[in-house]
């Protein structure tokens, strides 16, 4: 009985885990089996933080070509280059803390120009503050500031409304989402369902797959079933889904480990409940 309660407790702790492991995505939506490769949201939202950067230091680039327009011939682009480059951290940094770059949050990705002018003007004064060499002369930096100041905001801006929109398209159209199909039916694969596939999870149900035959194993409320082992191997192998659990019982684990090693070869993360 202690064996038997024990090794419920375990299925259910790795349940959890799985379903944290798997609800970092995107809204739940009805599962479409056409062979697109889902999105990292990750990469997105990185995306998103190398165009900040790289706009704070074209903003620092173009204040010195305001300065070389005021008459100062003697700019050294390299310094400036590096400061610019450095402060464009600091105001990563301050925007990360504030939440700008929350994957989960990618059809809502904040814009707010005053927070990002705070940001990079805080960033701004903490490189001042440094003393490092700016590469202008001290009477430009004033001109040098304001340019920076002004072109590095609307580039910052201008890039995350710009990303808000294609990311908002990207999300809507459901290419952000988690694929996940489960191998096996009856209670354990009813329970993955009800815990992992519901609105707010941000993972899309692929379908249950199984190659036992007997209805009595799959629950009238349970996820309706698709196919066998080599539908599941097709499925996986066109980039349909990205995430495969095996939920068979603990009896049969002599089957879970041949269903494991015949879909380890796929392109898709395995996990066994």
């Amino acid at each position: 009985m202690l064996s038997g309660a024990a090794g419920s407790i375990t299925q259910v702790w790795a349940l959890n885990v799985i379903v944290e492991a798997l609800t970092s995505a995107v809204p739940a939506a009805p599962c479409a089996l056409a062979a697109q490769q889902s999105r990292s949201r990750r990469v997105a939202i990185d995306l998103v933080a190398f165009g900040d950067v790289a706009g704070c230091v074209l903003g620092g680039l173009a204040g010195g070509l305001a300065v070389v327009y005021r008459g100062d011939n003697e700019v050294m682009w390299l310094q400036l280059l590096q400061v610019s480059l450095l402060t464009s951290l600091f105001c990563y940094f301050a925007l990360h803390h504030l939440g700008f770059y929350e994957p989960t949050r990618l059809e809502r990705l904040p814009v707010q120009p005053l927070i990002v002018v705070a940001a990079l003007g805080g960033a701004m004064c903490v490189m001042f503050g440094l003393g490092l060499p700016h590469g202008t002369r001290v009477d430009h930096l004033r001109t040098w500031y304001g340019v920076w100041g002004l072109t590095g905001t609307l580039l910052i801006t201008a890039n995350r409304y710009a990303a808000r929109q294609t990311l908002a398209r990207l999300v809507q159209r459901g290419a952000f989402e988690t694929r996940v199909a489960i191998y096996g039916t009856g209670a354990l694969a009813d329970r993955i369902a009800s815990l992992m596939f519901q609105p707010g999870q941000h993972v899309v149900f692929a379908g249950a797959f199984d190659d036992r035959g007997d209805p009595a194993r799959q629950p009238a409320s349970g996820p309706a079933k698709l196919g066998g082992l080599d539908d599941l191997i097709l499925l996986g192998r066109s980039g349909a889904i990205d995430q495969v659990i095996i939920a068979l019982p603990q009896s049969a684990d002599r089957r879970t480990a041949e269903v494991a090693r015949r879909l380890e070869q796929l392109p898709v993360s395995l996990h066994i409940v």
